[in-house]
């Protein structure tokens, strides 16, 4: 038994479940806090929200503005909008919005080592849409654009297939892969970091749901995702 707990792998990332909290919620947020939770972040001006079954309110777990979603693991998770009223030929945006989240490892990574990252998404009962692009970036430095809220314009080491778009709601997805480090990456962030152009999306079913919901899922025009148990640990080749 010593030598077998031995050899399992550290993860790296601090609270990956979200359940350490300063504070209960009690709603979505609407303003930049630079950590909206223990040991995580707003990487831009998007603001992710903080969900936890310590609240009954809009931002409780399982009920919430967004829908009904047990915690993949725990009592807790975070939300992001990864898509919002998309551009399409006939119309144009000036910006694209996104929500990230971020944080600080506990070590920096090492060159040339091996490293799997794993964390898991659920659609949000009243998203507009799904989409297939989401994944996770690592940087050497903080990203800290306060007044940002448009796309982070980096290629993510981690990112989901993006073949396939799964469209299933109130259930958690993985999204798995490893890569080499370069060395010192410091920070991951997660979010969808392509376009609206470049991120392919589909209208989701709403049926079964109240048409006061179906008319509010109509008028948002978003994709929102939940993000829970993240993890980031050494690997051999």
């Amino acid at each position: 038994m010593f030598s077998i707990s031995g050899l399992m792998a550290q993860n790296l990332v601090p609270n990956p479940s979200f359940e350490q909290y300063t504070k209960c919620p009690k709603d979505y947020n609407i303003k930049y806090r630079k950590e909206f939770v223990q040991g995580w972040y707003m990487a831009t001006g998007g603001t992710p929200d903080y969900f936890n079954s310590c609240t009954r309110f809009q931002v409780g777990v399982p009920q919430n503005f967004m829908g009904s979603c047990y915690a993949k693991d725990g009592n807790a998770y975070t939300g992001i909008i990864v898509l919002l009223t998309p551009a399409t030929d006939s119309v144009s945006k000036p910006t694209d919005y996104r929500e990230y989240i971020e944080t600080g490892l506990t070590e920096p990574l090492i060159k040339d080592q091996w490293y799997k990252v794993t964390f898991y998404f659920s659609i949000a009962s009243y998203s507009t849409f799904a989409i297939n692009r989401l994944g996770a970036y690592f940087s050497e430095k903080e990203i800290s654009k306060r007044r940002y809220t448009r796309i982070l314009n980096y290629k993510p080491q981690i990112s989901m297939d993006s073949i396939k778009i799964i469209t299933e709601k109130q259930a958690w997805f993985e999204v798995t892969d490893t890569f080499r480090a370069c060395g010192k990456e410091k920070y991951m962030t997660i979010g969808n970091f392509y376009d609206d152009r470049r991120t392919t999306y589909k209208t989701l079913d709403a049926a079964g749901i109240s048409k006061i919901q179906q008319s509010r899922i109509a008028r948002d025009k978003i994709a929102y995702y939940y993000i829970d148990l993240v993890s980031v640990e050494k690997v051999n080749r």
